[in-house]
């Protein structure tokens, strides 16, 4: 089944409210499965599901932060961010995968994508630093983690 799954970086505020739905998504069932711990649901929501479309595009916007949305049909599915947190170490937030589609390797592909992408930091901070920017892609290619990037050589 990954054949037909495509993951996109999120880039703008539609990006950010699927991502928002699936958060929310991602908060109900945290709050039902651990309903018994003692910590009221509206402290859980607001601690760790509560951020607008606007909060997380600013946090996972910033260098070294990237927000993934996986696809299967144009359908979003599935969703994970993550940050670089120095020292060669990164944190995962907010994985979440669509009830009906989990076991059908969504998860692993957004995954393998955030693996790909923190490896990938440091050519992306060379290439920037050398006046890239990201742009659309130039030619048709699968939309697993390509990014396209260009520079302009006129001076």
């Amino acid at each position: 089944m990954d054949a037909d799954i495509t993951i996109r970086r999120a880039r703008d505020i539609s990006d950010f409210e699927v991502a928002r739905e699936f958060v929310s998504a991602l908060g109900a069932w945290d709050t039902d499965i651990n309903s018994g711990a003692g910590m009221p649901f509206h402290e859980v929501v607001a601690a760790y599901f509560g951020a607008s479309p606007q909060d997380l595009m600013a946090k996972f916007s910033e260098d070294g932060a990237d927000f993934f949305i996986a696809h299967i049909g144009g359908e979003a599915v599935g969703c994970v961010g993550c940050t670089d947190e120095g020292d060669g170490v990164g944190e995962v937030h907010k994985l979440y995968v669509k009830p009906q589609l989990r076991g059908k390797r969504v998860g692993l592909a957004l995954m393998t994508t955030v693996m790909t992408a923190t490896y990938m930091n440091e050519a992306i901070a060379l290439y920037r630093g050398l006046g890239f920017e990201e742009c659309e892609p130039f030619d048709p290619v699968p939309d697993r983690i390509t990014m396209f990037m260009q520079c302009s050589l006129v001076r």
